[in-house]
């Protein structure tokens, strides 16, 4: 575990703010801002892996893949902001973003874990795949022999502060059943990042 967190604060270091909008080593772990000017391609690289981490390290296909979506989506409707638009609602719209942004665990990194167990319902049925697309309507629920354990490790990192995002208005979360409800796609000036992220030099990257 020590060796995990270690990890993703050296991540962190590397792009100069905390990736995942939470220090994982405790307060006095300091994020560094690197002063060493880079180049086009490096401002590029930098984009697409910050956001990559930022939603758990996305295997390079799926990431590429959504990426591509959302510049057929631009090239299609003639606007470069709908194209952002839609690669970020794609991402949001993952399983595992889903009970990360509805607070029904602590990390996206848990929230993969838990889904690749099997302990997440989508609907009712057990759903082993982190990179489901969920649609308007859709109900998530931890499972039931999760659910207990769900609970109280949500209120240790409450009491810690560890915590990082508010409910999302397009979300609608039962804590008691420890489910949540996909009420709609995301429009992009819902989605809040704790770091900044540049979705236009992601697609530049892919282009």
């Amino acid at each position: 575990m020590t060796r995990r967190i270690n990890s993703r604060n050296r991540v962190s270091k590397q792009h100069g703010q905390n990736v995942w909008g939470v220090s994982l080593a405790g307060k006095r772990s300091k994020i560094g801002v690197s002063r060493q000017k880079s180049s086009l391609y490096g401002q590029l690289l930098q984009a697409k892996q910050l956001i990559k981490r930022f939603y758990g390290e996305i295997s390079e296909s799926q990431f590429r893949s959504l990426c591509l979506a959302g510049a057929r989506h631009m090239q299609q409707t003639g606007d470069l902001d709908n194209g952002l638009r839609h690669v970020a609602c794609l991402l949001e719209c993952r399983l595992d973003m889903s009970l990360f942004r509805s607070n029904l665990v602590p990390s996206i990194f848990l929230a993969r874990q838990m889904v690749n167990h099997g302990h997440t319902l989508v609907n009712g049925v057990c759903v082993r795949q982190p990179g489901l697309l969920l649609k308007g309507g859709d109900v998530v629920e931890i499972a039931f022999n999760k659910k207990l354990w769900a609970r109280e490790n949500l209120l240790r990192f409450i009491s810690t502060g560890r915590v990082v995002f508010d409910l999302p208005t397009y979300m609608q979360v039962d804590y008691d059943r420890m489910a949540s409800v996909m009420l709609r796609k995301p429009f992009s000036d819902e989605i809040k990042y704790p770091l900044k992220v540049s979705f236009k030099n992601l697609l530049s990257w892919y282009a």
